[in-house]
């Protein structure tokens, strides 16, 4: 197998082109990277952005001239077993990898619609890898080589870091934190934003300091060896303004609410699995 294998990317949305980006940033040419997607819209902003010449709209037919070495599928859960199904012909003789980014979409049901002649890695990323920072957990069946293991690290390397799990029940675990975790952060973000808006600060203010102390607080946690909770301690000072603020986070059960949030997206993740698998 080449160093950089042709890849046929079924999907070519937000997650998609990201993956295209990046791609091309490791080294892929553009004319080694084959894109599948019905929406007119999305061949437009390939095109535009990175001048890519195959693209198409069956994938049948983009299987059939893309000579890949992986398939990428980067397609919503629902329509996984369909499209695997319908590619599964093709790749009796082929023997691609096989990567999936859908959430909920197991292994070994990505490899029964495929007809179970390809390995398969399981990947859970997140929506950073659309500024190249984004958090990738994989998972590999028994039967995949470390040859597919190294090159399926360094496709979703692209966009960001990754963490190899060995149970595939921890793909669930990584969703719940990883793949949704964004949205928590988020969420937390813009209720300081308005916070400090009914405090007095413009909206442009507000973001400022919000978004850069949370870079901040990110860089620091990173670059230092102490433990979050320490890093904690040292910024609160006995009576002081973060001693109040956390006094009332504590108490409104802060903590015990961050842990039922992620068991209910774990638990979400896995009645996907499920529910998927039942095609």
């Amino acid at each position: 197998m080449p160093e950089n294998p042709r890849i046929l990317l079924i999907g070519g949305g937000n997650m998609g082109r990201s993956l295209v980006g990046g791609l091309i940033r490791s080294g892929w040419e553009a004319g080694d990277i084959t894109v599948s997607d019905p929406d007119p819209q999305s061949h437009q902003a390939l095109a535009a952005n990175f001048g890519l010449m195959q693209l198409y709209y069956e994938n049948s037919l983009a299987y059939s001239r893309a000579s890949a070495g992986v398939v990428l599928f980067a397609t919503k859960p629902d329509k996984l077993p369909t499209t695997a199904t319908e590619l599964a012909p093709w790749m009796v003789t082929d023997n691609p990898l096989l990567i999936t980014i859908a959430a909920g979409v197991r292994a070994d049901d990505l490899a029964r619609w495929t007809g179970g002649h390809c390995p398969v890695v399981r990947v859970m990323p997140n929506t950073p890898a659309l500024v190249g920072a984004g958090m990738s957990a994989l998972y590999a069946q028994e039967d995949v080589s470390d040859a597919h293991r190294a090159l399926a690290g360094r496709i979703m390397e692209s966009v960001g870091k990754v963490l190899w799990v060995q149970d595939e029940t921890l793909m669930d675990a990584a969703t719940a934190v990883s793949g949704s975790g964004p949205a928590y952060f988020f969420l937390f973000m813009q209720a300081m934003i308005e916070g400090a808006c009914r405090m007095g600060l413009d909206e442009a203010q507000a973001r400022l300091l919000v978004l850069e102390t949370a870079r901040g607080a990110q860089e620091l946690a990173s670059a230092s060896e102490d433990s979050l909770k320490e890093l904690c301690r040292k910024v609160t000072s006995k009576g002081g303004t973060t001693a109040a603020a956390l006094d009332v986070l504590e108490g409104a059960g802060f903590e015990a609410l961050i842990l039922n949030a992620l068991e209910a997206a774990r638990q979400r993740a896995e009645e996907l699995g499920d529910e998927n698998g039942r095609a």
